[in-house]
């Protein structure tokens, strides 16, 4: 099982309306995330479900990148902020399928890998992180940040 992690692209700081919730992706956000896109098509990233908070910011994320996979993101009030590892469990369980990517928020990916693989990632905006294994025996695949997904796209 591939379990994929990302957290949303670069949003505003500050909503129109003052809810934390409506914060969109700024341009520099959306730029961002169509290149995660690229770099999960060069990985040949295969994706069964996508899975989003939903806070606008990683609705947004989410579209575009199941847009790029044509697959219509799922909206789960558990993947928004306080994600833990037993709601991934949960979800896991009930999708039953091979390849899910949950779009979600810090510092819940940075606790959610700490917690199933024991090791400690700084989870930039739009880092992708991949977790291999099964409920309570992940290993940490690969975490692309924002930096490494460029250099990746530049040298292939």
């Amino acid at each position: 099982m591939e379990i994929y992690l990302l957290r949303h692209g670069i949003a505003e700081d500050h909503s129109a309306s003052g809810h934390d919730a409506h914060r969109v992706l700024t341009a520099d956000g959306i730029r961002q995330i169509n290149h995660t896109a690229l770099v999960m098509q060069t990985l040949n990233v295969q994706l069964d479900v996508i899975v989003t908070s939903p806070l606008y910011r990683t609705r947004q994320t989410a579209d575009i990148i199941g847009h790029s996979y044509q697959l219509a993101p799922i909206v789960d009030d558990r993947v928004g902020p306080g994600f833990e590892v037993n709601m991934m469990q949960l979800i896991v369980q009930h999708i039953r399928r091979p390849r899910i990517l949950f779009v979600g928020h810090e510092p819940d990916l940075g606790w959610l890998v700490l917690a199933t693989t024991n090791q400690r990632i700084n989870v930039a905006r739009s880092s992708l992180i991949r977790l291999d294994g099964e409920p309570g025996r992940w290993q940490l695949g690969f975490h692309l940040s924002p930096q490494a997904q460029a250099a990746l796209v530049k040298f292939s």
